[in-house]
C-alpha cells in the first residue's frame, strides 16, 4: 500500500489542535512537529506530481537530499516553460514551507512557533489544492 502524504498535513492539523497549556515545551515540540509534517506533505507530493506530470526524475540514496533545492527550481522552470502560473506559486510555496521546516527542526531559538505553525499549514493547504487541481 503506498503511503498518503496528505496525511502528513492531517497529523500536521491535529497537532495544531493540541494545547498543552501546562507544558510549553511539549506545546512547542508539537508546533514544530506540525511546522515540519506539513513541509513534508507539500514536498512528497509536489515530487510524485513531478514525476507523474513531467517525468522529474528525482534523485535517490544518498542524492536525495538534492531534490528539495532542485524541486522548486524545475516548477519555475515549468512556469517559464507553459506558463502556468501555479507551477511559479508551487515553487514559492516549497521554498517556503522549507524554510518553515528548518528553522523549527534546526534552531533554537525561532521566536514564537504556533504563528509560524499556522502559516505552515496554510501554505501547505495552498499547494496541496493546487497540486490537486493539476491532477485533474
Amino acid at each position: 500500500m503506498d503511503f498518503n502524504w496528505e496525511n502528513y498535513l492531517k497529523l500536521a492539523k491535529n497537532l495544531q489542535k493540541v494545547s498543552i497549556k501546562k507544558d510549553v515545551q511539549v506545546e512547542e515540540a508539537c508546533y514544530r512537529t506540525a511546522i515540519s509534517r506539513a513541509y513534508y506533505a507539500v514536498y512528497h507530493l509536489a515530487l510524485e506530481f513531478a514525476e507523474i506530470k513531467f517525468g522529474y526524475m528525482k534523485k535517490i540514496g544518498v542524492e536525495a537530499g538534492k531534490n528539495h533545492s532542485i524541486l522548486p527550481k524545475e516548477f519555475n522552470e515549468w512556469f517559464n516553460k507553459y506558463g502556468i502560473v501555479e507551477y511559479r506559486r508551487l515553487a514559492i510555496l516549497l521554498k517556503r514551507t522549507r524554510n518553515y521546516r528548518t528553522k523549527s527542526d534546526y534552531d533554537d531559538n525561532i521566536g514564537k512557533t504556533e504563528p509560524l505553525m499556522d502559516v505552515a499549514i496554510l501554505d501547505a493547504e495552498e499547494a496541496i489544492d493546487i497540486i490537486s487541481s493539476k491532477n485533474q
